[in-house]
Protein backbone atom coordinates (compact mmCIF):
# COMPACT_ATOMS: atom_id res chain seq x y z
CA UNK A 1 0.00 0.00 0.00
CA UNK A 2 2.55 2.19 0.60
CA UNK A 3 4.54 1.44 -2.48
CA UNK A 4 1.61 2.28 -3.96
CA UNK A 5 1.19 5.81 -2.53
CA UNK A 6 4.71 6.29 -3.35
CA UNK A 7 4.17 5.64 -7.13
CA UNK A 8 1.14 7.84 -6.83
CA UNK A 9 3.18 10.76 -5.75
CA UNK A 10 5.92 10.28 -8.05
CA UNK A 11 3.82 10.26 -11.01
CA UNK A 12 1.93 13.20 -9.23
CA UNK A 13 5.18 15.36 -8.89
CA UNK A 14 6.26 14.00 -12.58
CA UNK A 15 3.25 15.65 -14.05
CA UNK A 16 3.66 19.11 -11.88
CA UNK A 17 6.92 19.40 -12.90
CA UNK A 18 6.34 18.53 -16.68
CA UNK A 19 3.12 20.96 -16.32
CA UNK A 20 5.74 23.72 -15.18
CA UNK A 21 8.36 22.78 -17.39
CA UNK A 22 5.87 23.33 -20.54
CA UNK A 23 4.96 26.47 -19.24
CA UNK A 24 8.47 27.58 -18.83
CA UNK A 25 8.78 26.66 -22.53
CA UNK A 26 5.33 28.19 -23.66
CA UNK A 27 6.67 31.55 -21.81
CA UNK A 28 10.05 31.47 -23.23
CA UNK A 29 8.64 31.02 -26.81
CA UNK A 30 6.81 34.37 -26.31
CA UNK A 31 10.25 36.22 -25.51
CA UNK A 32 12.21 38.62 -27.33
CA UNK A 33 14.97 36.37 -27.17
CA UNK A 34 13.85 33.43 -28.17
CA UNK A 35 11.49 35.29 -31.16
CA UNK A 36 15.41 36.87 -31.98
CA UNK A 37 16.67 32.81 -32.28
CA UNK A 38 14.18 31.77 -34.41
CA UNK A 39 14.36 34.47 -36.62
CA UNK A 40 18.20 33.92 -37.20
CA UNK A 41 17.75 30.02 -37.29
CA UNK A 42 14.87 29.96 -39.83
CA UNK A 43 17.37 32.47 -42.41
CA UNK A 44 20.12 30.21 -41.49
CA UNK A 45 18.94 27.14 -42.51
CA UNK A 46 16.94 28.17 -45.53
CA UNK A 47 20.22 29.60 -46.50
CA UNK A 48 21.57 26.20 -46.52
CA UNK A 49 19.22 24.48 -48.92
CA UNK A 50 18.10 26.78 -51.27
CA UNK A 51 19.44 30.04 -53.97
CA UNK A 52 17.08 32.43 -52.70
CA UNK A 53 17.42 35.20 -50.59
CA UNK A 54 14.75 35.37 -47.54
CA UNK A 55 13.77 38.62 -45.75
CA UNK A 56 12.30 37.88 -42.63
CA UNK A 57 10.79 41.26 -40.46
CA UNK A 58 10.30 41.90 -36.37
CA UNK A 59 8.56 38.65 -34.91
CA UNK A 60 5.76 39.02 -32.42
CA UNK A 61 3.92 36.86 -29.90
CA UNK A 62 4.23 32.91 -29.84
CA UNK A 63 4.84 30.00 -32.56
CA UNK A 64 1.69 28.46 -30.12
CA UNK A 65 -0.21 30.90 -29.49
CA UNK A 66 -0.03 32.99 -32.66
CA UNK A 67 3.34 34.32 -34.35
CA UNK A 68 3.34 37.34 -36.36
CA UNK A 69 6.14 38.40 -38.91
CA UNK A 70 5.99 42.24 -40.33
CA UNK A 71 6.82 41.70 -43.28
CA UNK A 72 8.21 38.61 -45.57
CA UNK A 73 10.21 38.60 -48.76
CA UNK A 74 12.17 35.72 -51.57
CA UNK A 75 14.12 36.65 -53.80
CA UNK A 76 15.89 34.61 -56.72
CA UNK A 77 18.44 35.79 -59.34
CA UNK A 78 17.17 39.41 -58.26
CA UNK A 79 13.54 38.85 -58.89
CA UNK A 80 10.99 38.62 -56.18
CA UNK A 81 9.02 35.65 -56.28
CA UNK A 82 6.96 36.23 -53.31
CA UNK A 83 6.55 39.10 -50.79
CA UNK A 84 3.78 39.46 -48.40
CA UNK A 85 3.01 42.11 -45.70
CA UNK A 86 2.19 40.19 -42.67
CA UNK A 87 2.45 36.51 -42.01
CA UNK A 88 0.76 34.47 -39.16
CA UNK A 89 1.25 31.14 -37.86
CA UNK A 90 -0.21 29.14 -34.89
CA UNK A 91 1.63 25.74 -34.33
CA UNK A 92 0.34 22.48 -33.49
CA UNK A 93 3.20 20.84 -31.65
CA UNK A 94 1.37 17.27 -31.06
CA UNK A 95 1.12 16.45 -34.24
CA UNK A 96 5.00 15.73 -34.26
CA UNK A 97 4.08 12.45 -33.25
CA UNK A 98 2.18 11.16 -36.10
CA UNK A 99 5.30 12.56 -38.56
CA UNK A 100 2.63 15.59 -38.94
CA UNK A 101 3.69 19.18 -39.28
CA UNK A 102 0.43 20.83 -38.60
CA UNK A 103 -0.41 24.58 -38.17
CA UNK A 104 -3.83 25.58 -37.07
CA UNK A 105 -3.25 28.83 -38.66
CA UNK A 106 -2.07 30.48 -41.80
CA UNK A 107 -2.80 33.64 -42.93
CA UNK A 108 -0.97 35.84 -45.62
CA UNK A 109 -1.77 39.33 -45.70
CA UNK A 110 -1.03 40.84 -48.86
CA UNK A 111 0.89 38.86 -50.34
CA UNK A 112 2.64 38.69 -54.14
CA UNK A 113 3.74 36.04 -56.09
CA UNK A 114 5.37 37.31 -59.31
CA UNK A 115 6.67 33.83 -61.62
CA UNK A 116 8.87 34.53 -64.62
CA UNK A 117 10.05 32.69 -67.30
CA UNK A 118 13.02 33.60 -68.14
CA UNK A 119 14.23 33.91 -72.38
CA UNK A 120 16.02 30.50 -71.42
CA UNK A 121 12.36 28.79 -71.13
CA UNK A 122 13.63 28.31 -67.11
CA UNK A 123 11.00 29.48 -64.38
CA UNK A 124 12.66 31.53 -61.74
CA UNK A 125 10.97 28.95 -58.87
CA UNK A 126 12.98 26.58 -60.59
CA UNK A 127 16.31 28.01 -59.76
CA UNK A 128 15.13 28.00 -55.81
CA UNK A 129 17.02 24.67 -55.34
CA UNK A 130 20.32 24.18 -56.39
CA UNK A 131 20.47 21.33 -59.08
CA UNK A 132 21.82 18.07 -57.51
CA UNK A 133 19.53 18.76 -54.47
CA UNK A 134 16.61 18.80 -57.22
CA UNK A 135 17.47 15.50 -58.13
CA UNK A 136 18.27 13.99 -54.99
CA UNK A 137 14.71 14.91 -53.59
CA UNK A 138 12.08 11.98 -53.33
CA UNK A 139 9.22 14.04 -52.17
CA UNK A 140 7.88 14.45 -48.37
CA UNK A 141 8.88 12.11 -45.93
CA UNK A 142 6.23 14.00 -43.62
CA UNK A 143 2.60 15.56 -44.20
CA UNK A 144 2.48 18.92 -43.44
CA UNK A 145 -1.50 20.09 -42.73
CA UNK A 146 -2.92 23.49 -42.35
CA UNK A 147 -6.47 23.48 -40.52
CA UNK A 148 -7.19 27.07 -41.53
CA UNK A 149 -5.27 28.91 -44.62
CA UNK A 150 -6.20 32.25 -45.55
CA UNK A 151 -4.49 34.73 -48.54
CA UNK A 152 -6.21 38.10 -48.33
CA UNK A 153 -5.73 40.67 -50.67
CA UNK A 154 -3.01 38.56 -52.75
CA UNK A 155 -2.26 39.42 -56.28
CA UNK A 156 -0.40 36.67 -58.61
CA UNK A 157 1.61 37.99 -61.50
CA UNK A 158 2.85 35.75 -64.16
CA UNK A 159 5.30 36.67 -66.98
CA UNK A 160 6.25 34.68 -69.78
CA UNK A 161 9.90 36.23 -71.53
CA UNK A 162 9.36 33.38 -74.05
CA UNK A 163 6.00 35.01 -75.84
CA UNK A 164 6.01 38.55 -78.08
CA UNK A 165 3.80 41.31 -76.49
CA UNK A 166 2.16 41.35 -80.30
CA UNK A 167 1.18 37.46 -79.60
CA UNK A 168 -1.33 38.19 -76.56
CA UNK A 169 -4.60 39.01 -77.13
CA UNK A 170 -6.56 40.47 -74.72
CA UNK A 171 -9.63 38.53 -75.75
CA UNK A 172 -8.30 35.20 -74.19
CA UNK A 173 -6.50 34.63 -71.18
CA UNK A 174 -2.73 33.43 -71.93
CA UNK A 175 -2.04 30.82 -68.59
CA UNK A 176 1.92 32.39 -69.16
CA UNK A 177 0.97 36.00 -69.02
CA UNK A 178 -1.35 37.52 -66.72
CA UNK A 179 -2.25 39.51 -63.60
CA UNK A 180 -4.68 38.56 -61.14
CA UNK A 181 -5.71 41.16 -58.42
CA UNK A 182 -7.67 40.81 -54.95
CA UNK A 183 -6.70 37.27 -54.44
CA UNK A 184 -9.17 35.99 -51.43
CA UNK A 185 -8.89 32.14 -50.48
CA UNK A 186 -9.85 30.49 -47.40
CA UNK A 187 -8.96 26.52 -47.01
CA UNK A 188 -8.05 24.03 -44.88
CA UNK A 189 -6.00 20.70 -46.44
CA UNK A 190 -2.92 18.49 -46.27
CA UNK A 191 -0.46 17.47 -48.47
CA UNK A 192 2.17 14.38 -47.59
CA UNK A 193 4.37 11.60 -49.62
CA UNK A 194 1.31 10.32 -51.16
CA UNK A 195 -2.10 12.10 -50.39
CA UNK A 196 -3.12 15.18 -50.61
CA UNK A 197 -6.27 17.28 -49.91
CA UNK A 198 -8.27 20.49 -49.95
CA UNK A 199 -11.47 21.43 -48.23
CA UNK A 200 -12.20 25.15 -49.93
CA UNK A 201 -14.11 27.32 -48.02
CA UNK A 202 -13.65 30.35 -50.50
CA UNK A 203 -11.68 31.36 -53.25
CA UNK A 204 -11.79 34.35 -55.34
CA UNK A 205 -9.90 36.92 -57.57
CA UNK A 206 -10.05 39.05 -60.69
CA UNK A 207 -8.16 39.27 -63.86
CA UNK A 208 -7.20 42.27 -65.56
CA UNK A 209 -6.73 41.51 -68.88
CA UNK A 210 -9.50 39.93 -70.59
CA UNK A 211 -11.50 41.05 -67.38
CA UNK A 212 -12.21 38.07 -65.40
CA UNK A 213 -14.05 38.04 -61.91
CA UNK A 214 -14.10 34.65 -59.77
CA UNK A 215 -16.71 35.32 -57.22
CA UNK A 216 -16.37 32.18 -55.37
CA UNK A 217 -14.82 28.45 -55.56
CA UNK A 218 -15.63 25.95 -52.79
CA UNK A 219 -15.84 22.49 -52.69
CA UNK A 220 -13.52 19.56 -51.90
CA UNK A 221 -10.39 17.75 -53.78
CA UNK A 222 -8.78 14.74 -52.34
CA UNK A 223 -5.85 12.75 -54.13
CA UNK A 224 -3.69 9.97 -53.01
CA UNK A 225 -2.11 6.97 -54.72
CA UNK A 226 -5.65 5.09 -55.24
CA UNK A 227 -6.97 8.26 -57.60
CA UNK A 228 -8.40 11.52 -57.30
CA UNK A 229 -11.85 12.65 -56.44
CA UNK A 230 -13.61 15.71 -57.08
CA UNK A 231 -16.43 16.21 -54.56
CA UNK A 232 -19.29 18.86 -54.82
CA UNK A 233 -16.44 21.60 -56.92
CA UNK A 234 -18.87 24.83 -57.12
CA UNK A 235 -17.38 27.41 -59.51
CA UNK A 236 -19.08 30.61 -59.72
CA UNK A 237 -17.91 33.61 -62.50
CA UNK A 238 -19.82 36.81 -62.91
CA UNK A 239 -22.22 35.08 -65.42
CA UNK A 240 -21.34 31.08 -65.14
CA UNK A 241 -22.40 28.90 -62.86
CA UNK A 242 -20.53 25.24 -63.22
CA UNK A 243 -20.87 22.47 -60.02
CA UNK A 244 -18.71 19.62 -60.42
CA UNK A 245 -18.45 16.37 -59.54
CA UNK A 246 -15.81 13.16 -60.02
CA UNK A 247 -13.87 10.18 -59.22
CA UNK A 248 -11.08 8.54 -61.17
CA UNK A 249 -9.69 5.77 -59.70
CA UNK A 250 -5.98 4.84 -60.73
CA UNK A 251 -4.97 8.07 -60.89
CA UNK A 252 -1.46 8.37 -58.94
CA UNK A 253 -0.62 11.67 -58.99
CA UNK A 254 2.40 11.21 -56.76
CA UNK A 255 3.94 8.30 -59.23
CA UNK A 256 6.93 9.15 -61.57
CA UNK A 257 4.98 9.66 -64.49
CA UNK A 258 0.63 9.13 -65.87
CA UNK A 259 0.14 6.84 -68.22
CA UNK A 260 -3.12 6.84 -69.68
CA UNK A 261 -3.10 3.44 -70.88
CA UNK A 262 -2.89 2.08 -67.28
CA UNK A 263 -6.05 4.01 -66.90
CA UNK A 264 -7.79 2.01 -69.28
CA UNK A 265 -10.08 -0.67 -66.79
CA UNK A 266 -10.50 2.16 -63.79
CA UNK A 267 -13.65 3.16 -62.64
CA UNK A 268 -14.32 6.70 -63.62
CA UNK A 269 -17.36 9.24 -62.79
CA UNK A 270 -18.33 12.45 -63.73
CA UNK A 271 -21.29 14.99 -63.43
CA UNK A 272 -21.01 18.01 -64.52
CA UNK A 273 -23.79 20.76 -64.10
CA UNK A 274 -23.43 24.63 -65.54
CA UNK A 275 -27.02 27.09 -64.72
CA UNK A 276 -26.05 28.60 -66.72
CA UNK A 277 -22.27 28.20 -68.79
CA UNK A 278 -21.98 31.71 -70.10
CA UNK A 279 -20.30 31.49 -73.82
CA UNK A 280 -18.66 34.88 -74.07
CA UNK A 281 -16.92 34.29 -70.56
CA UNK A 282 -16.03 30.30 -71.55
CA UNK A 283 -14.30 31.50 -74.97
CA UNK A 284 -12.07 33.86 -72.56
CA UNK A 285 -10.37 30.67 -71.53
CA UNK A 286 -10.61 28.12 -74.60
CA UNK A 287 -9.82 30.22 -77.88
CA UNK A 288 -11.24 27.62 -80.31
CA UNK A 289 -14.57 28.33 -79.35
CA UNK A 290 -14.85 32.51 -80.65
CA UNK A 291 -17.40 31.67 -82.53
CA UNK A 292 -20.14 30.86 -79.88
CA UNK A 293 -22.26 33.58 -77.87
CA UNK A 294 -24.87 33.91 -74.89
CA UNK A 295 -25.56 31.53 -72.52
CA UNK A 296 -26.51 27.73 -71.93
CA UNK A 297 -27.68 25.43 -69.48
CA UNK A 298 -25.47 22.20 -69.51
CA UNK A 299 -25.98 19.06 -67.62
CA UNK A 300 -23.71 15.67 -68.25
CA UNK A 301 -23.19 12.30 -66.14
CA UNK A 302 -21.13 9.79 -67.11
CA UNK A 303 -19.93 6.11 -65.49
CA UNK A 304 -17.81 2.95 -66.48
CA UNK A 305 -14.23 2.99 -66.95
CA UNK A 306 -12.08 5.57 -68.29
CA UNK A 307 -11.16 3.47 -71.59
CA UNK A 308 -15.08 2.84 -72.25
CA UNK A 309 -17.45 4.90 -70.97
CA UNK A 310 -21.17 5.36 -70.71
CA UNK A 311 -22.89 8.44 -71.25
CA UNK A 312 -25.82 8.48 -69.33
CA UNK A 313 -27.17 12.14 -70.34
CA UNK A 314 -25.79 15.39 -71.86
CA UNK A 315 -28.36 17.69 -72.09
CA UNK A 316 -27.85 21.27 -73.88
CA UNK A 317 -30.55 24.10 -73.31
CA UNK A 318 -30.54 27.34 -74.75
CA UNK A 319 -33.72 29.36 -74.84
CA UNK A 320 -36.56 27.29 -77.01
CA UNK A 321 -33.84 24.90 -77.44
CA UNK A 322 -32.87 21.80 -75.74
CA UNK A 323 -30.97 18.41 -76.65
CA UNK A 324 -30.64 15.41 -74.53
CA UNK A 325 -28.47 12.95 -75.12
CA UNK A 326 -26.76 9.73 -74.83
CA UNK A 327 -24.41 7.04 -75.62
CA UNK A 328 -21.13 5.83 -75.09
CA UNK A 329 -17.19 7.33 -75.18
CA UNK A 330 -14.75 4.61 -75.64
CA UNK A 331 -10.83 4.70 -75.88
CA UNK A 332 -10.76 7.83 -73.80
CA UNK A 333 -6.94 6.31 -72.65
CA UNK A 334 -5.73 6.17 -76.75
CA UNK A 335 -6.50 10.00 -77.99
CA UNK A 336 -6.02 8.95 -81.27
CA UNK A 337 -8.33 5.76 -81.91
CA UNK A 338 -11.18 8.15 -79.77
CA UNK A 339 -14.89 6.50 -80.13
CA UNK A 340 -18.01 8.23 -80.02
CA UNK A 341 -21.30 6.31 -80.66
CA UNK A 342 -24.03 8.73 -79.46
CA UNK A 343 -27.75 9.31 -80.03
CA UNK A 344 -30.37 11.82 -78.93
CA UNK A 345 -33.20 11.21 -76.56
CA UNK A 346 -34.93 14.48 -76.87
CA UNK A 347 -34.32 17.53 -79.63
CA UNK A 348 -36.55 20.27 -80.10
CA UNK A 349 -34.33 23.12 -82.13
CA UNK A 350 -35.56 26.46 -82.68
CA UNK A 351 -33.19 27.90 -85.47
CA UNK A 352 -32.78 30.93 -84.35
CA UNK A 353 -31.43 30.20 -80.90
CA UNK A 354 -28.88 28.31 -83.29
CA UNK A 355 -28.06 31.87 -85.25
CA UNK A 356 -27.71 33.77 -81.57
CA UNK A 357 -25.87 30.84 -80.24
CA UNK A 358 -23.30 30.55 -82.98
CA UNK A 359 -22.91 34.23 -84.90
CA UNK A 360 -19.15 33.21 -85.94
CA UNK A 361 -20.05 30.76 -88.33
CA UNK A 362 -22.51 32.93 -90.18
CA UNK A 363 -25.13 30.32 -90.47
CA UNK A 364 -28.06 30.95 -93.46
CA UNK A 365 -31.12 32.05 -92.11
CA UNK A 366 -33.95 29.69 -92.17
CA UNK A 367 -35.19 30.63 -89.17
CA UNK A 368 -39.05 30.23 -91.16
CA UNK A 369 -38.55 26.88 -90.52
CA UNK A 370 -39.18 27.02 -86.78
CA UNK A 371 -38.98 25.14 -83.99
CA UNK A 372 -37.35 21.76 -85.39
CA UNK A 373 -37.85 18.29 -83.64
CA UNK A 374 -35.06 15.89 -84.62
CA UNK A 375 -33.78 12.87 -84.24
CA UNK A 376 -29.38 12.96 -84.37
CA UNK A 377 -26.80 9.84 -84.61
CA UNK A 378 -23.27 10.31 -84.35
CA UNK A 379 -20.72 6.90 -84.69
CA UNK A 380 -17.45 6.82 -85.23
CA UNK A 381 -14.13 8.77 -84.44
CA UNK A 382 -13.75 12.79 -84.54
CA UNK A 383 -12.49 12.40 -87.81
CA UNK A 384 -14.05 9.20 -89.61
CA UNK A 385 -18.15 9.13 -89.00
CA UNK A 386 -21.45 8.49 -89.88
CA UNK A 387 -24.16 10.79 -88.93
CA UNK A 388 -27.96 10.86 -89.20
CA UNK A 389 -30.56 13.56 -88.93
CA UNK A 390 -34.25 13.33 -88.86
CA UNK A 391 -35.62 16.88 -89.14
CA UNK A 392 -39.11 17.28 -88.47
CA UNK A 393 -40.42 20.80 -89.35
CA UNK A 394 -44.00 22.47 -90.00
CA UNK A 395 -42.80 22.02 -93.88
CA UNK A 396 -42.30 18.96 -94.20
CA UNK A 397 -39.73 16.01 -92.93
CA UNK A 398 -36.15 16.17 -93.70
CA UNK A 399 -33.60 12.81 -93.89
CA UNK A 400 -30.09 13.44 -94.25
CA UNK A 401 -27.41 11.21 -93.60
CA UNK A 402 -23.05 11.74 -93.59
CA UNK A 403 -20.42 9.31 -93.90
CA UNK A 404 -16.82 11.66 -93.66
CA UNK A 405 -13.40 10.32 -93.42
CA UNK A 406 -10.77 12.97 -92.84
CA UNK A 407 -8.00 10.91 -91.55
CA UNK A 408 -6.57 9.92 -94.71
CA UNK A 409 -4.49 12.50 -97.20
CA UNK A 410 -7.74 12.02 -99.10
CA UNK A 411 -10.67 13.48 -98.15
CA UNK A 412 -13.29 10.96 -98.51
CA UNK A 413 -17.18 11.86 -97.68
CA UNK A 414 -20.49 10.60 -98.90
CA UNK A 415 -23.84 12.44 -98.14
CA UNK A 416 -27.69 12.46 -99.15
CA UNK A 417 -30.48 14.28 -98.43
CA UNK A 418 -34.28 13.78 -99.19
CA UNK A 419 -37.44 15.76 -97.59
CA UNK A 420 -40.76 13.87 -97.34
CA UNK A 421 -44.20 15.46 -96.77
CA UNK A 422 -43.29 18.81 -98.15
CA UNK A 423 -46.00 21.34 -98.10
CA UNK A 424 -45.35 24.00 -100.87
CA UNK A 425 -47.52 26.23 -99.59
CA UNK A 426 -45.83 27.06 -96.33
CA UNK A 427 -42.41 27.99 -97.91
CA UNK A 428 -41.96 31.42 -97.59
CA UNK A 429 -42.14 33.14 -101.80
CA UNK A 430 -38.61 34.37 -101.75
Amino acid sequence: MVRGKNIFRTLLYGVILAIFIGAALLGFTQTKLFRSYLRVFLLTEFSKVTRGSLYLGEFHGSIFTGLTIDGVALQIDGTYLFSAERVRLRYDPISLIERRITFREVILTEPRVRLVRFADSTWNYEHLFPPKEEKERKGLPWTFAVRNFQIQGGIIAVVDSTTPISDISSDVLHYTNFVARDVNLALGGLIGPKEARAQIEHAALHVDSPPITVRNIIGTIFASAKGVIVDNLRIDLEQSHLQVMARLDGLNLFGDSIQLASLRTKSATFNIEAAPLDSRELRKFITPLWFIDQQVYLHAQATGTFGSMVVRDLTLRADSTEIALRGSVDHLDEPGNLFLAVESTRALITYGDVMELLPGLKLPDFSHLGQIDATLQFVGKPVDFEAKAILKTRFGTIDAKLALNAGTPTLRYNGSMTMRNVNLELLPSS
